[in-house]
């Protein structure tokens, strides 16, 4: 199930958000530390719009848009893999047909996440505190691709 954000979600979503600067911090310049993240996280929550996805009656992935850029899409690591983001983003496409996300370049996993969904590499740049490379990449609906998504949410089969 996908519901908005409530303010009793933040712990969930900050364990989330801890899980992935853990995994991607090799994306991430040694000097920013988890309370920048913190405070990045407190900005996301304060100006975009988040929605959970809760299984078991808890929150096991979220994203954050701020206006139509996907700033977070977090799934419990377990569970990635299970069509939590794909369902996530087909969520919010009913509400923002026309998405962009900004990802690091050398994060593989995520490319191969929105390469599958549809979203197709605008330009890359370096203009971030650590200087590696960053892709503008960006989804528009009426582009056919083959993601082999479904638009729908998906019965899970979670154990």
């Amino acid at each position: 199930m996908i519901r908005a954000y409530l303010a009793s979600d933040r712990t969930a979503i900050e364990a989330l958000w801890e899980d992935t600067a853990n995994e991607i911090s090799a994306f991430y310049h040694p000097a920013w530390r988890s309370y920048e993240r913190l405070q990045q996280l407190d900005q996301v929550l304060e100006q975009g719009e988040t929605w959970v996805y809760l299984h078991q009656m808890q929150v096991v992935g979220f994203i954050s848009l701020v206006d139509t850029e996907i700033v977070c899409l977090c799934v419990q690591p377990e569970l990635r893999g299970k069509g939590i983001g794909c369902t996530l983003l087909n969520h919010v496409r009913q509400f923002f047909p026309h998405l962009q996300a900004v990802i690091y370049e050398s994060n593989r996993q995520g490319r191969h996440f929105y390469d599958r969904y549809g979203f197709v590499t605008q330009r890359r740049f370096t203009q971030n505190q650590d200087g590696q490379a960053l892709l503008l990449m960006q989804y528009h609906p009426h582009t056919t691709f083959d993601t082999g998504f479904p638009s729908f949410e998906l019965p899970m089969q979670l154990h």
